[in-house]
C-alpha cells in the first residue's frame, strides 16, 4: 500500500468516540527501513485493525548491536514524526521494540549528499466539509510545483517562526502531500495544530537519512477550489 495514499489515516486517529464509530488504533510504522544514513524516521499511523501500538515516540525502543543495546537519539521534526538514530560510533543496529525488529539502520562510509532543499511549493489549501453532529472533515494539502525528490520521506509544517505544526508522508515523484487530516471521530497525533485559512506556514523536508532540509519562506494557506 503507497504511504501517500494512507495519509488520511497517518494523520488522523480516531476521537470523538459515538455509537457508529470504530475504536481506533495507532501504529509506530519506519518510512526508511535499511537507510545507511545512521537514522530511521517513524511516522505515527492510525487505521481501525491490529493492535494499538502507540505513537512513533516508543521511549523503550532500543537498537541492538550484536548481542548489545544502545539507547536511540531521538528527535521529533514534527508532532507524531520520530528519528532515531544510532549512537556515534555504531556501524549498523536493529531498531527493537522489545518482542521484534522493526527496522535496520547502517551508517554508509560513501559521500553523503547535504540535506534537501527547501520545497517548491505552488499551493497549499485547506477544505472543512461540515458534517452532522457538529463534526468535519478537515485537509490540507501541499501542491509542489514538481514531483517530490528522491529522498524526501516527509514533510513538515511549521509556524513562521520554525515550529513544527504537522506533517505528511511523502510518495516519491508524487506532486500533492496531505499536510494534515482529520475525519470525524479522529484525532491528530498529540501535539499537532490545524493550520487555519490565511495562517502563513513554512515547509521543510525530511529526508531518509533523517535530516531536515531548508525551509521555505512563509507561504499562505488557501481555501480549496470547490469541486465542480
Amino acid at each position: 500500500m503507497r504511504l501517500a495514499c494512507a495519509a488520511l489515516f497517518a494523520l488522523a486517529l480516531p476521537s470523538r468516540a459515538g455509537a457508529e464509530c470504530a475504536k481506533p488504533r495507532q501504529h509506530p510504522v519506519v518510512l526508511n527501513d535499511g537507510t545507511d544514513g545512521g537514522a530511521l524516521v517513524v511516522a505515527t499511523v492510525g487505521g481501525f485493525t491490529g493492535d494499538d501500538e502507540g505513537e512513533a515516540l516508543q521511549p523503550s525502543w532500543t537498537f541492538k548491536i550484536g548481542t548489545a543495546t544502545a539507547k536511540p537519539v531521538i528527535t521529533t521534526p514534527a508532532p507524531g514524526l520520530v528519528v532515531y538514530a544510532v549512537p556515534k560510533g555504531v556501524a549498523s543496529a536493529e531498531l527493537y521494540d522489545g518482542k521484534a525488529a522493526r527496522a535496520r539502520v547502517t551508517r554508509g562510509t560513501a559521500m553523503i549528499p547535504p540535506p534537501l532543499e527547501a520545497p517548491a511549493i505552488k499551493a497549499i489549501e485547506r477544505t472543512q466539509t461540515p458534517l452532522r453532529r457538529g463534526t468535519s472533515n478537515t485537509h490540507t494539502v501541499v501542491t509542489l510545483a514538481g514531483p517530490s525528490p528522491a529522498g524526501a520521506v516527509a514533510l513538515v509544517v511549521a509556524d513562521a517562526k520554525g515550529t513544527a505544526r504537522s506533517y505528511g508522508i511523502v510518495d516519491t515523484g508524487e506532486a500533492s502531500v496531505t499536510v494534515y487530516s482529520q475525519v470525524r471521530c479522529s484525532v491528530v497525533p498529540k501535539g499537532t495544530v490545524d493550520s487555519q485559512l490565511g495562517d502563513k506556514v513554512t515547509l521543510r523536508y525530511v529526508d531518509k537519512r533523517g535530516r531536515i532540509g531548508a525551509a521555505t519562506k512563509p507561504i499562505e494557506i488557501t481555501s480549496a477550489p470547490a469541486l465542480k
